[in-house]
């Protein structure tokens, strides 16, 4: 199914093997300095992996999870995420999904401590989402940073929420022309199962992280039964890309309610999991099941 040595760093399988395991904290750490270090006040050296489930208030509720959950020594808070289908709303849907680790974070009781952790929430889209439009002169940049500012006064922000967004479609430099870390993160996100071996101009950087990373993302260390969920979240993730291109292809509007349901369909009749189905389409589970 994958005749390269290396698994796609952007398939869900292999972005957590990478990066949401104690033994790979050291990867996750170069990866978040890489992309957050204008927003840290010091580098991380340290990180707590915690559930990637936030839970619902109540019942009524809808909990939040994220693909990687993790908080440094002072109790920041780190969300990571993989995202490989466009999405509608998705800003709005960011902005749930970090209340709720906002809501998580504040002190229960009879009183809230409204003393709460900064929030870092970085996003690597292999889309370009409708809701950031054209950002003038940086419209083309692969990454963008949100945050609370004053309107008035741009140059006085807030750091209790911070938002970055790894848009990599729009990176598009060659080995040749990468100058840093980062260059050489968005790079691997969007190359590392297109290669035979690692770069030499890698092996030449003293970030370790790199090196082990390569030996996580080999697709020959993958035990029996990882290689055949790799395989079949491989097929799943094919066989969706299929019936979307079909959809687009043939006029079908992802946005239109038939489209959808249409799209949903055809997935369903391929064995897709709901799951699956409700990250690419932004449908949830329970409208999902009702078609």
């Amino acid at each position: 199914m994958h005749n390269k040595p290396f698994a796609p760093l952007t398939l869900d399988f292999t972005f957590k093997r990478a990066f949401a395991t104690e033994k790979n904290k050291h990867i996750l750490i170069s990866l978040i300095n890489a992309f957050l270090s204008e927003k840290l006040e010091n580098p991380l050296k340290e990180v707590l992996l915690i559930t990637t489930v936030q839970p619902p208030q109540t019942e009524e509720h809808r909990g939040a999870i994220f693909d990687l959950h993790c908080e440094d020594t002072l109790g920041n808070k780190f969300i990571i995420e993989m995202q490989l289908a466009g999405q509608m709303h998705f800003i709005e849907r960011l902005l749930f999904y970090i209340s709720q680790a906002i809501v998580n974070a504040a002190g229960k009781g009879s009183e809230y401590d409204y003393s709460l952790p900064r929030i870092y929430c970085l996003s690597f889209l292999d889309f370009v989402p409708k809701d950031i439009g054209k950002i003038g002169d940086g419209s083309e940049e692969s990454v963008q940073y949100i945050s609370l500012a004053n309107d008035k006064h741009p140059d006085i922000r807030y750091k209790y929420i911070n938002i970055s967004l790894a848009m990599l479609p729009k990176f598009t430099k060659t080995i040749e022309q990468c100058e840093n870390l980062q260059d050489w993160w968005l790079y691997l996100f969007n190359h590392i199962h297109e290669l035979d071996d690692i770069p030499p101009e890698l092996l030449r950087l003293s970030e370790k992280a790199f090196q082990d990373l390569f030996e996580t993302a080999k697709i020959a260390k993958f035990t029996k039964s990882e290689l055949l969920d790799y395989e079949e979240k491989m097929k799943q993730w094919n066989d969706s890309k299929a019936i979307m291109d079909y959809a687009v292809a043939t006029g079908v509007e992802k946005g239109r309610a038939e489209g959808k349901i249409e799209v949903v369909k055809n997935m369903r009749a391929k064995g897709l999991d709901i799951a699956l189905i409700s990250e690419i389409t932004n449908l949830s589970a329970e409208e999902i099941a009702g078609l």
